[in-house]
Order: structure tokens, then C-alpha cells, then sequence
């Protein structure tokens, strides 16, 4: 499932919390950003304008704030529970 983050759609938007994505970048708007993080995050919180998650770095566990202007869509990731 793909999203595109630039609706305004909230009540869209809130239903990703909890769960593991992947970020997909406008590189038009890309800058000096930390590219590590480019795969699989969960999603603490998220609005119009910002996304907040954590990344997974060994064990360490590593939380981003990130601009919605930049994310050009987000992928859902079903994993088995």
C-alpha cells in the first residue's frame, strides 16, 4: 500500500503510527540528510509536517524527525505477528 504523504488526509496518515515502513525521498528536496535510515522505520507519530520515527541500528534505537516535504510516499511493511 502507498500513500501520498502530500494529502492533506490526517485521519490517513495517523493509521501508519506503530508501524514499520519504508521512506521514499523527493531527492529534488533532498539535502544533507542522513541516508542510513533508508529502509525499514516505525512510525512514532505523524502530521502534515513532520514524521517522527525510530530507527534500528544493531541494538541501539535511534528516533528521527523528519520534514513531510521530503517524503514523496511511504510503504507499509506487514510483518508476521
Amino acid at each position: 500500500m502507498e500513500l501520498d504523504v502530500k494529502d492533506n488526509s490526517n485521519s490517513i496518515l495517523n493509521k501508519l503510527v506503530g508501524n514499520r515502513v519504508i521512506l521514499n525521498f523527493d531527492y529534488d528536496n533532498y539535502y544533507d540528510m542522513d541516508i542510513e535510515y533508508q529502509g525499514k522505520v516505525k512510525v512514532l507519530h505523524i502530521d502534515d509536517e513532520f514524521i517522527k520515527v525510530e530507527v534500528t541500528k544493531g541494538k541501539q534505537k535511534i528516533n528521527k524527525l523528519i520534514d513531510m516535504n521530503l517524503v514523496s510516499s511511504i510503504k507499509v511493511i506487514e510483518e508476521d505477528k
